[in-house]
């Protein structure tokens, strides 16, 4: 596994890594020999019976740029050669060319000289043309200090930062397309995401098809970072008050500075230091810059919107990538659906709307609502 941005951090580098390692070895529990880092890259000893599942469960992993399937040979000029010469045999192609990188630095000669010796022994033991573009297979050659690894083929990975490196932060999860592609995104950044869900009975939205498709989304994310906790949060009594005492055009606004200071609730519970929405810019009624300005006020914690300057379109594309938009699509009843008037307000002024605010007893109903909240912990499904 070659690391991606751990490779650029400095002192402190070594934290990252050793928490990268910790996560590599959680993701596989039991099924590896032996885990170490070697020149920058994870070796990860495998059995030989491994399947494709658990290469393929590190593409959407945290911290890694890819993932190659390696033979592991001592790190000495013959035994690269002997390896070399095998795996372009078991290829089966005609072309080839190779591409040597010396992570070790006392290796005898250097990267190119190694590419120049492996073409020309593979030419001549094998009859091998060598093709520098597009050929019908590459040969990689990584010489580290222990072990040098040779391979033909990399599984790509998401990149970014170990998950738990950035610290913690509290998602709002909606049940659509974008809210988790937001997690997603501050996971991929180092984040460890705790999901808060509003749900509210007067559009149904209690129904048990809202909850199948949240577990649904967050055991999917749980593959990006391990686990999941999902807080499902009650706001009927929210929802009533918001109704019986604002104005139909500011609903939406004060529905989301409420569960703002839920997420605020439960980061104090969780020591998170931020909150995460899908926000983007313009896409609905409350996300126009002035009522964005109003519901993220309401926020003790600094908020984080990923999406904020993402189109629709490339943002359903992630969530496919990722494998959320089968849970998303699926429909649902949406409790926000009642507040939304037919003619909003899209210039809320702060003044106005903490005015309105006072009409609620919103700190007894966000302690209320959190204390009897149900909490689930998800892991993921990784035959999915």
């Amino acid at each position: 596994m070659h690391l991606d941005e751990v490779c650029l951090k400095g002192g402190n580098r070594r934290l990252f890594e050793k928490m990268l390692i910790r996560n590599v070895g959680e993701a596989l529990g039991s099924k590896y020999e032996k885990i170490e880092l070697l020149g920058g890259r994870i070796a990860v000893t495998l059995p030989h019976d491994v399947t494709d599942i658990l290469l393929r469960r590190f593409s959407t992993f945290p911290g890694i740029a890819y993932i190659a399937p390696a033979i592991s040979v001592p790190p000495e000029i013959d035994a690269i050669k002997n390896g070399a010469v095998a795996l372009i045999d078991a290829s089966g192609g005609q072309t080839f060319r190779v591409t040597a990188k010396r992570a070790d630095k006392g290796f005898p000669i250097t990267s190119q000289e190694l590419n120049c010796e492996l073409g020309a022994l593979i030419v001549d033991k094998l009859g091998k043309r060598v093709k520098l573009e597009n050929p019908d297979v590459e040969l990689f050659v990584d010489v580290c200090d222990k072990e040098a690894f040779l391979y033909t083929g990399k599984i790509s990975g998401i990149g970014g930062l170990p998950v738990g490196s950035s610290g913690r932060v509290i998602a709002s999860l909606s049940g659509g397309i974008d809210s988790p592609v937001a997690a997603f995104m501050m996971m991929k950044r180092g984040c460890k995401v705790v999901f808060a869900h509003a749900k509210g009975s007067i559009a149904g939205s209690s129904a048990p098809t809202v909850r199948g498709k949240l577990e649904g989304i967050v055991r999917v994310l749980a593959k990006v970072q391990l686990s999941s906790k999902l807080y499902i949060v009650p706001f009927e009594n929210i929802q009533a008050q918001i109704i019986a005492s604002v104005p139909s055009t500011h609903r939406m606004i004060l529905y989301r500075r409420v569960m703002m200071k839920v997420m605020n609730h439960i980061a104090r519970i969780e020591k998170a230091r931020g909150i995460i929405t899908g926000d983007s810019v313009g896409q609905v009624a409350s996300q126009t810059l002035e009522n964005l300005g109003c519901i993220y006020a309401a926020s003790e914690l600094p908020v984080f919107a990923p999406l904020i300057g993402m189109n629709k379109t490339e943002t359903v594309a992630i969530a496919r990538s990722i494998g959320t938009y089968k849970y998303s699509i699926i429909p649902s009843p949406d409790c926000c659906s009642f507040m939304i008037s037919k003619h909003p307000e899209t210039k809320a002024r702060l003044r106005d709307v903490e005015r309105m605010e006072e009409q609620i007893p919103i700190s007894d109903l966000v302690e209320k609502a959190v204390a009897e909240a149900d909490i689930l912990n998800i892991d993921p499904d990784w035959l999915e």
